[in-house]
């Protein structure tokens, strides 16, 4: 299966679900955000990794990530899919601004019930990873200080201390708090009823943030730049079911 023209054809084709709340953008490659105070927030995140055209792609990976995302695999009854790594040489920048526009022109409809059908089984089946990150011992922390200046900084504090800090979705609207509306109409606006490591309440956002980076980056070791991104998306699609990748899809690559 080619992973990469199945989500062109399906942005193309208008078949990748989406819900769109206020302009989201990504603050470290995964999920809604507002985009009010966001470009501080993404430089600082990328901006070590993005200064030259010889940064570092790849670092080393933290190998129980794969040891994890296997074994969800496997209990889930499927094989992950195989994909050629991203590099700069086969990073196709044209396709990469086509699925913006692509995803720019969608229709924001989060009351579609296949659009709606797709969120909530991205929101199960996070849930589902997450638990399995827990069970071998990580922890999740709110940190909106922006911690980490590259994935190989992030991937470290994951092997050495077994936590990753993440920017909460809450901060990341900025001075216009989420409204009710918004939760209602975003599965992922939700509060998940988890809390991280000092009792913050997270939203399924925050959830699908820590896995995203889980999964996306520390199982390859891949960058927060551009390539670095994309390759935590084929990565990371591989995890789920063709319903809940519409959703990841469209809260990864289309932003």
């Amino acid at each position: 299966l080619d992973l990469a023209k199945e989500i062109r054809d399906g942005f193309n084709q208008g078949n990748v679900a989406k819900i769109k709340t206020q302009k989201p953008v990504v603050v470290g490659g995964e999920g809604t955000t507002n985009k009010a105070n966001t470009e501080t927030v993404q430089l600082q995140k990328t901006q070590t990794e993005k200064k030259s055209s010889t940064t570092k792609l790849f670092s080393k990976p933290l190998e129980e990530a794969k040891t994890i995302a296997d074994r969800y695999a496997k209990g889930k009854g499927f094989e992950r899919e195989t994909f050629e790594l991203i590099t700069r040489a086969n990073f196709d920048k044209a396709k990469a601004i086509e699925i913006a526009k692509a995803y720019e022109k969608m229709k924001d409809d989060p009351f579609n019930p296949e659009v709606r059908e797709a969120y909530e089984k991205l929101v199960e089946e996070t849930g589902e990873q997450f638990a399995e990150i827990l069970k071998a011992g990580y922890e999740i922390e709110v940190n909106n200080s922006e911690p980490y200046s590259s994935s190989e900084e992030m991937i470290a504090d994951l092997r050495n201390n077994k936590k990753m800090k993440i920017f909460s979705t809450e901060s990341g609207f900025g001075d216009t708090p989420i409204t009710d509306a918004q939760r209602a109409s975003n599965p992922l606006l939700r509060y998940s009823g988890i809390k991280d490591k000092n009792g913050v309440p997270l939203l399924w956002n925050d959830i699908f943030r820590f896995v995203h980076d889980f999964f996306g980056h520390s199982e390859l070791g891949n960058s927060f730049g551009e390539v670095g991104e994309e390759n935590a998306w084929l990565n990371h699609a591989t995890m789920y079911t063709p319903l809940a990748r519409r959703a990841m899809t469209s809260e990864t690559r289309g932003q």
